[in-house]
């Protein structure tokens, strides 16, 4: 396995760890979720309900399928444009001086550069998976040699 694909499978796990866990605490309490997404103040108050219950479900979904390296290019699609969304949203409550709970896992944690940047690491992750194909130690590539 050459030094690139270690990277990419070491991202997968990564990635996969991350949304498992952050879609899991969501998903164990919604409500409170629902009240973190509705003080940034970017999302109608329609929508925030549905997000509250949707994104967790999404995040648990391609948490699952990067495990085992199912729909890896679809998934860092979705990883690509949730943590950049994210990365955006918590950008412009740090510029706009909100003092609020970032609402990526369980506990409290006040929106910052450093979640910015943390999360726009893991879009580069999530692209880098998107570029990169069937990956070594995947269902992918199992099902590309099977075609």
């Amino acid at each position: 396995m050459s030094r690139r694909e270690i990277l990419l499978v070491c991202s997968r796990a990564i990635l996969s760890a991350v949304f498992l866990w952050a879609g899991l605490e969501k998903l164990h309490d919604p409500w409170t979720f629902a009240e973190q997404i509705a003080a940034y103040r970017v999302v109608p108050t329609s929508l925030v309900t549905l997000l509250a219950v949707a994104l967790p479900c999404l995040e648990i979904l391609v948490g699952a399928c990067l495990a085992v390296g199912f729909l890896t290019t679809s998934c860092g699609l979705v990883v690509t444009v949730l943590t950049t969304t994210f990365a955006g949203a918590m950008a412009s409550a740090v510029w706009r001086g909100l003092n609020i709970d970032c609402g990526c896992f369980s506990g409290a944690s006040t929106v910052s550069w450093a979640h910015v940047a943390g999360d726009l690491v893991l879009a580069g992750m999530g692209l880098a998976l998107l570029l990169s194909g069937p990956l070594t130690l995947s269902v992918d590539r199992w099902i590309a040699a099977r075609r």
